[in-house]
């Protein structure tokens, strides 16, 4: 694999196909790669951005939401 490659399936591992493995180019087998010691750390961020990013979209939700809801809170019962 490139290190395109391999960073891609580090970062994004839902990427690879079923089956497929990753190659790592590992010098020492004792010591774990830039790319693998970035993994987790990658792979928090992108769930982070993720979540910020539906956070945002549920925030302008529900800004368009409450002046109808409060209109409905503020109506009396007949």
């Amino acid at each position: 694999l490139t290190r395109a490659q391999r960073v891609r399936a580090a970062m994004f591992p839902e990427t690879l196909v079923e089956g497929e493995t990753v190659l790592t180019a590992q010098s020492n087998p004792d010591q774990p790669t830039n790319v693998q010691r970035l993994a987790e750390p990658s792979q928090l961020l992108k769930t982070a951005i993720v979540h910020l990013i539906n956070y945002q979209d549920d925030a302008e939700l529900a800004t368009r939401a409450v002046p109808e809801l409060t209109k409905l809170l503020a109506d009396e019962d007949q």
